[in-house]
């Protein structure tokens, strides 16, 4: 068995809980098996199994799934031990309600009900409409005070039952099911709004996040294993929680001039610089997660110059950390003067330690803080290097000493286009290829925002073919497989969605500002 199932079937070990909940009845086949076979509280894997089963999936992701509460029942029970053990820690943080409740009557509870505005006040809960993940109608998605304005009727079965007839009308178009990245997306569209589990629980984690996580710690402990002997407990620390911070952001944002001369284009180039810092937040990360072949679900947040993510605890993603963190810091220093730096701490967990992973965030925020104080440890030579040459002339806008065009530097005209291009795109493209040259071409990461048109499948087809590996992610809208049928000949494009503020002011009279 490959870890390529393994990640499969804990990506959708609970996607059973979703059909049950719509009320669908499990394959014939499954009728024989009892808790003997698929454990306590386990019956929910008989729908896992059956979707696995309708849409072609490897039998032995299948058998994984269904045993995955008792894996010595499994024909691979290895394979099945890691899965159970991954699950259990992604649970780790639920909290119990104290009372049974009927599950097809507990919609999800926002999160916005944990936030007090004062220490003694109590806020209401708020609840989260049982819908699909789309930003078109904010009404949709938007926390409602009252379960009767979320529910329809206090009974969720027919929300439930219209998600999945369009959840597996949209899994039929996927002419590759073994694209893990592709299925990331489709989850989190469709399951991103309803609870984890609701019985016993408190219903305030989504089912996305459960099977999110559960196939980011699975695919860990299957390295982890790999170079430790694994001894399936909950005090072994196998993962490896990393925080990334970028500092600098705001000194680098507005680091920039307008002189007579550059005020033209001067909004295109603020917002081009903050894009620009978005990509590479976004190409450090796929850096890590590409080098050490883990997926997107390994990465638990980023944005904002900051990201979250869950590694294996091996030598090997050690090793990645500090190098991508010296290459990046090393392009930092030559590019941009040292006015960013790149800061990441990383902590050793174990499953007990995820319970409280509150705890573990503020420990790297400490190491954080202290990394920051000693910045560009280990580059003294090249911060106090004299300089072979003296710039023939300084950037007006940002006061750079590095290559020019006839007016600015390289830089701020790579702003300026990032910031003209981003302005209503529809599509970004991100191309993955060490051996070719990309915007960031010491990561190997490259990004191109498209509009929709007649030249975009043209366009996608010449960069497949070109690069090793590409993501086609929609932009502000979850209907993103419009473009699968006419790519469907290319098994290296993956495709998803994400949000981003794009929407700029235009002139009355000259258009896009």
């Amino acid at each position: 068995m490959s870890l390529k199932e393994l990640q499969l079937a804990a990506m959708l070990h609970d996607i059973g809980k979703f059909s049950q909940r719509a009320g669908n009845i499990h394959h014939e086949k499954y009728k024989k098996l009892s808790e003997e076979d698929y454990g306590l509280n386990g019956a929910h894997s008989k729908w896992s199994a059956t979707f696995l089963s309708k849409f072609n999936f490897d039998e032995t992701v299948e058998d994984l799934v269904i045993h995955h509460h008792r894996p010595e029942k499994s024909d691979f029970t290895e394979m099945a031990k890691i899965l159970q053990k991954a699950d259990h820690h992604s649970s780790k943080e639920r909290i119990k309600s104290g009372e049974k409740k009927q599950v097809k009557k507990e919609p999800l509870i926002s999160v916005f009900s944990k936030v007090k505005i004062e220490e003694d006040s109590q806020p209401s809960e708020y609840y989260l409409p049982l819908n699909q993940l789309n930003i078109d109608n904010f009404e949709d998605i938007k926390p409602q005070p009252t379960k009767s304005k979320t529910m329809a009727g206090w009974n969720l079965q027919p929300d439930y039952k219209k998600l999945w007839k369009s959840f597996e009308k949209e899994m039929e178009t996927l002419t590759n099911k073994n694209d893990i990245n592709t299925i990331y997306y489709l989850l989190r569209k469709y399951t991103s709004l309803m609870p984890s589990a609701a019985y016993v629980d408190h219903p305030d984690i989504s089912l996305f996040d459960h099977l999110k996580t559960t196939s980011a710690l699975a695919t860990c402990l299957y390295y982890y294993s790999q170079e430790n002997e694994f001894k399936f407990t909950d005090k072994e620390d196998a993962y490896l929680i990393v925080n990334g911070d970028i500092s600098g952001i705001q000194k680098f944002i507005y680091k920039i001039s307008s002189p007579q001369e550059a005020q033209k284009g001067m909004s295109k180039r603020l917002r081009g610089r903050s894009l620009y810092l978005n990509l590479i937040n976004d190409a450090i990360v796929n850096k890590i997660i590409n080098d050490l072949e883990l997926t997107p679900a390994n990465i638990l947040f980023c944005g904002g110059g900051h990201f979250i993510l869950i590694l294996p605890n091996t030598k090997k993603a050690m090793g990645v950390l500090d190098s991508v963190g010296d290459e990046v810091n090393s392009m930092f220093l030559k590019k941009f003067n040292a006015d960013l730096y790149l800061a990441i701490a990383s902590k050793p967990s174990s499953g007990q330690d995820l319970e409280n992973f509150g705890r573990v965030m503020d420990d790297l925020a400490f190491e954080n803080l202290k990394n920051k104080r000693s910045k560009f440890k280990g580059f003294f030579k090249e911060l106090f290097e004299k300089e072979e040459e003296i710039p023939y002339q300084t950037c007006p806008v940002c006061g750079s000493g590095n290559r020019y065009n006839d007016l600015f530097c390289d830089e701020c005209m790579e702003h300026e286009v990032l910031g003209r291009n981003i302005a209503n795109a529809d599509y970004i493209i991100k191309v993955l290829s060490p051996k070719s040259k990309t915007d960031f071409q010491e990561l190997g990461v490259g990004y191109y925002f498209e509009n929709k048109g007649a030249h975009l499948t043209n366009k996608i087809k010449d960069l497949a073919q070109k690069h090793e590996f590409i993501e086609v992610l929609r932009l502000n809208n979850s209907d993103y497989l419009d473009l699968i049928d006419s790519l469907k000949e290319f098994n290296n494009i993956s495709y998803g969605f994400t949000f981003m503020g794009n929407t700029v002011p235009q002139h009355p009279h000259k258009g896009t500002l």
